[in-house]
């Protein structure tokens, strides 16, 4: 998988708290918005919408299941 897409998928775990701004994660990936988004769907098969909305969502599921033990 390519580094860059790695350091942006490190980051949006560690953020999913906040609004992720697709500019920025594109700027930190040092990839325009178009290339980012196309390369980030290329390495992980979600476009980075989708990837972020699992997430937070997985995120709440286990939230969910902690509070009901």
């Amino acid at each position: 998988m390519n580094e860059q897409i790695q350091k942006v998928q490190y980051i949006i775990e560690r953020n999913l708290d906040i609004s992720l701004d697709l500019d920025d994660l594109a700027r930190i990936a040092g990839y325009s918005k178009y290339h980012f988004s196309r390369c980030f769907k290329l390495n992980t098969g979600e476009s980075i919408t989708d990837y972020i909305t699992r997430l937070r969502l997985e995120k709440a599921q286990l939230k969910i299941i902690q509070k009901m033990t």
